[in-house]
């Protein structure tokens, strides 16, 4: 029972504000062909986590906030301007961590599909909850716990 209350209260951190001096100061760009030619932030856009992907060309997916008049847009975007359908776009108040997870647990490219992810996993070849944290990586001063909680979501899907 403990350990359920530990990763609910995972899922229920919520920060108190999503744009400040301890988000991302600006979008990396890249030194090197790593893949991070994300598109450029708006002023009123802010990155509040990103997805990393050890792929041969280094993947990036930013997860973006706008403020808007009645809560929170959310927006993924990547370097290949692919269309993310089935998350969750509108928020009255600042998301939760369990929210954001949601938000990348239920992103995909094609209607009625299964996960993204175990899509990923499985065209990599990805057996273990190791190899998959090693390829996938979540990056978030605002939501610190975002791999936890990926690692739960691999668990329940039938990786050890």
């Amino acid at each position: 029972m403990l350990q359920f209350m530990e990763k609910q209260d995972l899922k229920l951190f919520r920060p108190q504000e999503l744009f400040g001096a301890q988000n991302t100061e600006k979008i990396r760009t890249p030194h090197f062909d790593v893949g991070e030619f994300l598109p450029i932030t708006n002023h009123n856009q802010q990155e509040i986590a990103r997805i990393c992907l050890a792929s041969s060309t280094g993947d990036v997916i930013s997860i973006r906030a706008k403020k808007t008049e009645v809560g929170y847009q959310i927006k993924v975007i990547d370097e290949y301007e692919t269309e993310f359908i089935d998350y969750q776009e509108i928020y009255t108040t600042i998301p939760t961590q369990g929210e954001i997870f949601n938000i990348i647990r239920d992103m995909n490219t094609e209607s009625d599909s299964q996960y993204y992810w175990i899509q990923i996993v499985e065209m990599n070849e990805l057996k273990t909850l190791n190899e998959i944290t090693d390829f996938i990586y979540i990056d978030s001063n605002l939501y610190p716990d975002l791999n936890d909680l990926l690692i739960e979501f691999f668990s329940n899907n039938g990786y050890t």
